[in-house]
């Protein structure tokens, strides 16, 4: 059984070389954007692959089971980008789609929706135990545990990237940004100029620099 859960969409495996794989990764959410998955083994970063080339997994007819905590990165946005041909895309729908469209074409995979709790390895198998308490087995392991910005708790605050176009269209948008590198203020203030004619910059919680 090959075994997947983390966010994040499951990469491009290379060089698999079993038919029996345990592919494991911490929560996955189907294609979360602009994140990476990265192999692991009790710490030790083994590869990283970036997150497009799922479908290498599945047209091999690898058993893999896909577990989804419903914990997304990207889950506070209504848009996607830089994702050709769904460019402003809600990204729960490209999910859906992308999950259903899995399911209906290739019948290796498996979802269940919950978390990996506890994961050991014994004589070169891996087992994992699921928050329901079913265990999994499989001789390969992959935690992609993503990425997630934690933002400081102000009403209307969001990821520049996420948000940034949309926000700036039609009317004048009001951006803070916060830094805690002084050295990389200037750059980054600029940069919000392109999406702002009005720009504060926090430097560490101190009183804000206009640009």
């Amino acid at each position: 059984m090959s075994f997947a859960m983390g966010y994040g969409v499951i990469p491009w495996i290379q060089n698999l070389g079993y038919q029996n794989c345990f592919i494991s990764a911490a929560a996955i959410g189907l294609l979360a954007t602009s994140t990476f998955l990265v192999m692991m083994k009790w710490g030790k970063v083994l590869r990283q692959f970036s997150s497009e080339k799922y479908w290498l997994l599945v047209v091999q007819n690898q058993n893999a089971a896909v577990f989804d905590s419903y914990q997304y990165p990207n889950e506070a946005s209504d848009h996607v980008h830089t994702v050709p041909l769904h460019d402003h895309e809600d990204p729960a729908k490209i999910r859906r789609d992308m999950k259903q469209e899995t399911l209906n074409k290739y019948k290796t995979n498996t979802f269940t929706y919950t978390t990996a709790v506890i994961a050991k390895e014994e004589v070169g198998v891996f087992e994992v135990m699921d928050e329901p308490g079913q265990a999994w087995k499989g001789r390969k392991l992959i935690l992609a545990i993503g990425c997630r910005d934690i933002l400081p708790d102000i009403p209307g605050i969001h990821c520049l990237f996420c948000r940034g176009f949309e926000e700036s269209q039609g009317n004048t948008l009001q951006t803070t940004f916060l830094i805690p590198d002084e050295l990389s203020t200037q750059d980054r203030g600029r940069l919000l100029t392109i999406l702002s004619d009005f720009a504060p910059v926090f430097i560490s919680s101190n009183s804000p620099t206009q640009w």
